[in-house]
């Protein structure tokens, strides 16, 4: 009697998880052409910010790419408007946190997602359908759509970080946050300085030693230790705000604790005993607005393992002599 009563309670739990798993795999009727839910984060939307470059000049168009993507397992519908700022919010933030204004750009930078239908017909919005994996891309300029702040220092830094409205018509106050922020370095005094030359010609006549040359012989010092050699090739004063702990208290500081804080970038700089430069490669140079720029791929042993970098050095003409004023760097294995 005991043994059958087991076998009942046992049956019965064998029931009642079957129809559950059912209930999950079944129960669920997913419109594989999209969902217009208004939980739209819980489906795996996820919005980035990306750039080719962080760094510009003061003047230049500054394109910036806004990508949603659905990671989730299943489609997902979300409404594009006409008007480019009801699905997009810009958060342009300048070195003291201080949020600047976004200009009323209206609907020119959506209206070629926008159709008429047979009857002549125009509408305010489109349905897009993004399948597992897909990414819906916009390329923007952010000069366009924000006013940037008067030049004071000879650079500027920001920090952009965005929300995207999957639905700004009938859940405008559903959004989606930015998964990253993108810092953007606007150099404003000493490279205007050199657009005013009349070509880059003229450079390249008053300077003998190239770009490419200059990033040799600095590595090459680096690479033996030879600091004062190293030094000589780079403005420490331009260079400190591509690292931004010490950018930070650099920007802030009067002139007397600039100058203690220069000493200590040095000292960073020349004192890494856990960073050391392996071997490099020079991989292009160009020269464009009395700007130079030129890329390296080095390989490095950091903290005892081998680490390999792209790089990529910014240049600007002083005292008839290239010099490195600005570094990006982009990690690779």
């Amino acid at each position: 009697m005991r043994h059958n009563i087991v076998l009942f309670i046992i049956s019965c739990i064998s029931l009642i998880s079957n129809t559950y798993i059912y209930s999950l795999e079944y129960g669920q009727n997913y419109d594989m052409r999209g969902s217009s839910t208004e939980n739209f984060s819980s489906h795996g939307l996820v919005l980035s910010i990306h750039a080719d470059k962080k760094r510009f000049i003061l003047g230049e168009t500054i394109p910036v790419q806004l990508s949603v993507k659905n990671e989730s397992l299943f489609p997902v519908t979300f409404y594009i408007n006409k008007q480019f700022l009801k699905n997009y919010t810009l958060i342009v933030k300048d070195e003291n946190g201080q949020s600047l204004p976004v200009k009323n750009i209206g609907a020119q930078n959506n209206k070629q997602l926008f159709y008429q239908d047979y009857t002549g017909t125009s509408f305010d919005s489109r349905s897009i359908v993004l399948q597992p994996g897909e990414s819906f891309n916009r390329e923007i300029n952010i000069d366009e759509i924000v006013q940037l702040s008067s030049p004071v220092e000879s650079y500027t830094r920001y920090n952009i970080s965005a929300y995207f409205y999957p639905d700004p018509v009938q859940s405008p106050d559903l959004f989606i946050s930015s998964s990253n922020n993108y810092g953007l370095i606007i150099d404003n005094f000493k490279t205007q300085q050199m657009i005013s030359r009349k070509n880059d010609n003229y450079l390249q006549k008053e300077i003998t030693v190239s770009p490419k040359e200059i990033i040799y012989l600095a590595l090459a010092a680096e690479f033996s230790r030879d600091w004062p050699n190293y030094f000589k090739y780079i403005d420490l004063t331009e260079l400190i705000r591509d690292y931004p702990d010490f950018a930070r208290d650099y920007v802030k500081a009067d002139q007397i604790q600039r100058s203690y804080i220069l000493g200590s970038f040095r000292s960073f700089l020349s004192n890494s005993k856990q960073n050391n430069l392996l071997k490099f490669e020079i991989l292009s140079e160009k020269i464009e607005a009395g700007l130079a720029t030129v890329g390296v791929r080095a390989l490095r042993k950091i903290d005892g393992f081998e680490r390999e970098f792209y790089y990529t050095y910014y240049m600007t003409p002083k005292n008839s002599l290239w010099q490195i004023t600005g570094l990006q760097s982009q990690f690779k294995k």
